[in-house]
């Protein structure tokens, strides 16, 4: 165990203090994170976090145990009661052994999920040569302005509209008379504002809207959103309206529209089975633990999907953008939540939540991609983790980007933070089965160049103990790109993003 020493070795080199600070800052960890939300339990972070935590409860009462037990032993001897003292000493005895069992196996159960997730950290993962995509174009506008909050809503239309038109426009995309579907991200109810990068802006999905009409006088646009909450609630508080965008035909709010809840039957949803072999999410842990994936009918059968999210990253994705957005922003709440009525995904296990995105949305891709960059927001998806200002975390970007591979603006979002696409599952696995591309080399950007848009968006990656891991084993584990500031105990960091479903959150 190279990552975390196994507990004897621990007490020899650096006493019974590091076990201890480990075990409670491991539950103090756990606890933070999985009562807010307990589908956070089956983060990776907290899966490993568990053992140490556990153990560390386990210790505090064993140790009582074992000292009242010792005392009691102790007492019966000095008044010559030698079968209670034999007894209370045998338990004693065996309460100890237990306690060192149980504490070296939870701490060695840390340490193995570490080392296992170690090398992936440091690696991208392999882009199959043989899947060989057509280059994709990514068309980017970034305003003159030098602050968001200055850009108007007809120049925000106006670098949509010239976004769209670098990324080859929609003419060969839509047909008049189709049914387009619009899915911006609405992801914090009423905790956010317009602007505040958190939920894709009114003004973009308007400039979308706008723009599917122009090529689609006779069709249908629908406004699609399926969040956690009430989302025509969601609708009403960031202006999302026919009177706001009078282009939408209608709105709807997927845990109102995918039937009753866990009905696999339902008319309003409809099952997919992905071909033999693509499928990486495991069976065992859908709803009803079989092949089928679940879309919203409407969803699925519609002539044209645009995702439009938001530019930021992810807790534990890595990166949000067209893909996520969509994969798990409309899977069916009536399905995928845990309890009846709150449309909560935490039946989805957090654990493959790369595997989860990769099989929903091969079930249905995404035709065209619009990204709102207007902001831009650091410890996404919400700012979990960050206890300054939320103002601290925005970006202003000022920019839209726009393609017809989704893959490709997903990617080009992640080198403008300064992340690896390479190295986001996902994103990975997805290009590798056909549905876009995520090679740099193979992506042209149209408009403004990535040189002067890079910047370092600060990531919620510390995950249970990894700040003290990387602080004493730095040498060792190379979790993330840590770099001095101003005092010893001042850490910037940068984290690299991890595949295969594992993301430090």
């Amino acid at each position: 165990m190279k990552i975390l020493p196994s507990l004897h070795k621990i007490y020899q080199k650096r006493g019974s203090f590091l076990v201890f600070f480990l075990g409670l800052a491991s539950l103090f960890w756990f606890l933070l994170r999985v009562i807010p939300k307990p589908s956070r339990a089956y983060y990776p972070c907290q899966r490993a976090a568990f053992p140490v935590a556990s153990g560390f409860v386990i210790w505090l009462t064993t140790s009582a145990l074992g000292y009242l037990g010792f005392q009691k032993a102790k007492k019966s001897l000095i008044q010559k009661k030698v079968k209670p003292a034999l007894l209370w000493g045998v338990l004693a005895f065996g309460i100890t052994i237990g306690l060192y069992v149980t504490l070296d196996s939870s701490y060695g159960i840390a340490a193995t999920r570490a080392k296992e997730v170690a090398p992936l950290l440091t690696k991208r993962l392999e882009i199959d040569p043989n899947s060989h995509m057509p280059l994709a174009y990514v068309g980017v506008v970034q305003s003159d302005k030098l602050q968001m909050e200055d850009i108007n809503k007809d120049e925000i239309e106006s670098m949509v509209f010239e976004a769209i038109a670098k990324a080859g426009g929609l003419d060969s995309i839509i047909d008049d008379g189709d049914e387009v579907i619009l899915k911006p991200n609405l992801v914090q109810g009423s905790a956010a504002v317009t602007g505040s990068g958190v939920v894709t802006d009114w003004r973009v999905v308007a400039a979308v809207a706008k723009a599917v009409r122009a090529v689609n006088p006779a069709g249908t646009i629908v406004l699609m959103e399926g969040m956690v909450g009430n989302t025509m609630e969601a609708f009403a508080h960031y202006n999302y309206s026919r009177t706001s965008i009078p282009e939408i035909d209608e709105l709807i709010a997927l845990e109102e529209s995918c039937g009753d809840w866990f009905d696999y039957h339902a008319e309003e949803i409809e099952a997919v089975v992905l071909p033999a072999g693509k499928s990486l999410y495991p069976d065992r842990e859908k709803p009803n633990e079989s092949p089928e994936l679940y879309l919203n009918r409407r969803y699925l059968q519609a002539d044209v999907l645009i995702s439009i999210p938001v530019l930021k990253n992810h807790e534990t994705a890595g990166v949000t953008g067209a893909v996520k957005n969509v994969a798990i922003g409309c899977s069916p709440p009536t399905i995928y939540a845990r309890s009846d009525g709150y449309p909560l995904r935490d039946a989805i296990n957090h654990g493959y939540l790369h595997e989860f995105i990769h099989d929903f949305y091969m079930a249905r891709p995404v035709d065209f991609a619009v990204m709102d960059g207007l902001q831009g927001y650091s410890y996404g998806p919400v700012g979990n983790g960050w206890g300054g200002s939320q103002d601290d975390l925005k970006e202003n970007m000022r920019l839209i980007a726009a393609s017809a591979d989704p893959l490709a603006l997903d990617a080009v979002e992640a080198l403008i933070m300064m992340d690896d696409p390479r190295k986001v599952a996902y994103l990975v696995s997805l290009s590798n089965d056909g549905l876009g591309t995520v090679d740099p080399m193979n992506i042209k950007i149209v408009g403004q160049q990535l040189g002067g848009l890079k910047k370092n968006f600060a990531h919620w990656s510390w995950g249970h103990f990894a700040m003290i891991i990387r602080i004493r084993y730095r040498r060792r584990l190379n979790l993330m790109d840590c770099e001095s500031k101003k005092t010893k105990y001042t850490l910037t960091c940068r984290p690299i993003q991890a595949p295969v479903g594992w993301m430090l959150n």
